[in-house]
This record gives structure tokens, sequence and C-alpha cells, in this order.
């Protein structure tokens, strides 16, 4: 097995921990939206994606694609 392949392994059994502790707890899981600026969110409101997701990189120093889709599974999920 790959050093890479062992880290996606070992990653995964530790967000399955994190959403048993938040189960067990009665808690949400966060749903990593709220990375996301007020500024950008403002600008979502606007329908001003392509705007938001140049912001939302300014401000994270995400490259286009991260940022882009940050912005997509925000939208995605109703926001």
């Amino acid at each position: 097995m790959s050093i890479d392949s062992e880290y996606v392994v070992r990653i995964a059994k530790l967000e399955q921990k994190v959403s048993e502790l938040y189960r067990h707890l009665g808690i949400a899981e966060p749903s990593g939206n709220e990375a996301l600026s007020p500024e950008v969110m403002a600008l979502l409101q606007q329908n001003n994606t392509i705007e938001a997701i140049k912001v939302h990189r300014e401000q994270t120093g995400l490259d286009m694609a991260a940022a882009k889709a940050a912005i997509d599974e925000y939208l995605a999920s109703g926001g």
C-alpha cells in the first residue's frame, strides 16, 4: 500500500470517528460552508457567483478549482 493510500484510509477512519462523536453527542455535523465569509455570502445572494469565487480565492488562498468546488457545494446544499 502506498503512503498516499495509507493516508486516505487513515483519514476515512478519522472522519468516521468524528461522525460517530457528533451522533453520540447529538450535535449536527457542520456542513463545511461555515468557511464562506459574509462578503462571499452577500455576493452569492446577489447571484454574483464568479465574483464570489474570486473573493473566496483571495480570502483563502485556494486555487480556482477548490474555490469553485466550495461555492458549488454551498449552492447545491440550498444556500
